[in-house]
């Protein structure tokens, strides 16, 4: 149907979907400045004591986010009704 399209049930490389999807997804997270923990006059952080980073999601992460969408989106056998 419209706003439908078949995808793999998998994610793997040889289906490129390793090459497609690695890198594409990231979670930005706070550490503590390396250079002053906190020290007002800073330059790396401004003071605050935290900077800002962004962290790949891992392969194994984005293999199982998708295997939950395929898992919830999956056709279901249909009921008889009696």
């Amino acid at each position: 149907p419209d706003g439908w399209v078949m995808v793999p049930k998998r994610l793997t490389a040889e289906n490129g979907a390793k090459g497609a999807l690695s890198g594409e997804f990231s979670e930005t997270t706070f550490i503590s400045c390396l250079e002053c923990f906190g020290d007002d006059d800073c330059d790396t952080c401004d003071g605050s004591g935290r900077i800002e980073i962004k962290v790949p999601v891992t392969w194994s992460t984005i293999k199982s986010i998708w295997d939950k969408g395929i898992e919830y989106f999956a056709a279901k056998p249909s009921q008889e009704v009696k």
